[in-house]
């Protein structure tokens, strides 16, 4: 069993990786044409792919945004009927709430603009 799994990793991802490295142009100008081909011949079938997929994952998008906005309204109702005593748990669960509505655009920051606190110092 083990040798088997030697021989595939060998033959199947070791020596083809070696070969395209040492010969990349070579590899590149060979597969060139085949490749073209197959994109050529795929597309149809690609592009009919691409846009039942686009209609699914609008019916999916749709239904979720129904789904999810009733669902957020009632438990904030029912947050803000059980939890009336302690406001800081009451903010705490609200923001996990709407977690889901924040963008990655309007959290991210870039790699210059980020300060070290020296906790990565520390245990590295």
């Amino acid at each position: 069993m083990l040798g088997v799994t030697f021989i595939l990793v060998l033959f199947g991802e070791v020596m083809p990786k070696i070969f395209a490295s040492s010969n990349n142009m070579k590899l590149a100008k060979l597969m060139a044409n085949p490749l073209s081909s197959l994109m050529v011949i795929l597309k149809p079938f690609t592009n009919i792919l691409v846009k039942y997929t686009n209609l699914i994952e609008k019916r999916i998008e749709k239904n979720r945004k129904n789904s999810s906005n009733k669902d957020k309204d009632e438990i904030q109702d029912a947050l803000d009927i059980t939890l009336t005593k302690d406001e800081q748990e009451l903010d705490i669960l609200k923001s996990i709430l709407n977690f889901n509505d924040v963008s990655v655009k309007q959290i991210m920051k870039p790699r210059m603009d980020v300060i070290s606190s020296g906790f990565y110092n520390e245990f590295c």
